[in-house]
């Protein structure tokens, strides 16, 4: 099946730095936002890899897969400025009560049709983080290193990125995707910015070789994770307060 696709009108033209990445599943597996809910699935089927790949966008915002398998399309975008909405979000099953899962990326999912199908993803402006580490003194801390790791579900891995394989190896030599910067460290004022973020609750870590973030969460399993809340088109100012 070949799939054309384009981003929705929200991205201004021209795009930059765009990129598509997809997963096809076989019918039998829904677009599933509860992951214990398909272990009866795993269970009889095994562990199944779906089939995946992806493409540079175009200036203009389109992209075109030219033949994948039959089945349903999961949809991630990323490029300057903008993200793919997520569509739902992950919940656990256990005990039988559904509980708020972790708050990955959730891709667009789309119903393939032979012998074309079109697609229109829909996308959110990405945020920026501007980031300020020091000491209870309120001295700057350079050198701190700031991680950002935003997950997709189903799709798995880290969202824009896909290093390890695509199922087109076999056919065709794609142009690896350069890594996206979910990183950065503090300069001597102890400021980090990052963009292109998705805009969604999520934590980050730091890591110094001479302090740390204090330990949080201390009635259930210590962490020294620091809360973070991205809001789309917006810079997200975050001053952390680090220990020795």
């Amino acid at each position: 099946i070949r799939i054309e696709g384009r981003l929705d009108d929200n991205v201004p033209r021209p795009v930059k730095n765009g990129r598509v990445l997809i997963d096809v599943r076989p019918p039998q597996f829904p677009a599933y936002l509860i992951p214990e809910d398909v272990d009866a699935l795993w269970k009889k089927y095994g562990y199944v890899r779906f089939w995946r790949t992806f493409r540079p966008i175009a200036e203009d915002g389109t992209f075109v897969f030219e033949s994948v398998p039959p089945g349903e399309v999961d949809v991630i975008v990323h490029g300057d400025g903008f993200v793919s909405k997520s569509i739902g979000k992950l919940q656990n099953r256990i005990n039988g009560r559904l509980v708020a899962g972790p708050d990955f990326s959730i891709p667009q999912p789309f119903p393939l049709t032979a012998p074309v199908t079109k697609i229109v993803v829909v996308t959110e402006p990405t945020a920026t983080l501007e980031l300020t580490a020091k000491t209870k003194s309120g001295s700057p801390i350079q050198g701190a290193t700031v991680y950002l790791n935003p997950n997709v579900m189903r799709m798995g891995g880290i969202l824009g990125w896909m290093k390890a394989f695509t199922s087109e190896e076999p056919f065709r030599n794609l142009e690896p995707l350069p890594p996206l910067p979910y990183s950065g460290k503090t300069d001597s004022s102890g400021h980090v910015e990052i963009r292109n973020l998705p805009p969604e609750e999520r934590g980050l870590q730091i890591e110094h070789p001479q302090f740390v973030v204090a330990l949080r969460d201390k009635r259930g399993l210590p962490n020294r994770r620091v809360p973070a809340t991205f809001e789309p088109g917006v810079t997200n100012f975050l001053t952390v307060t680090m220990e020795p």
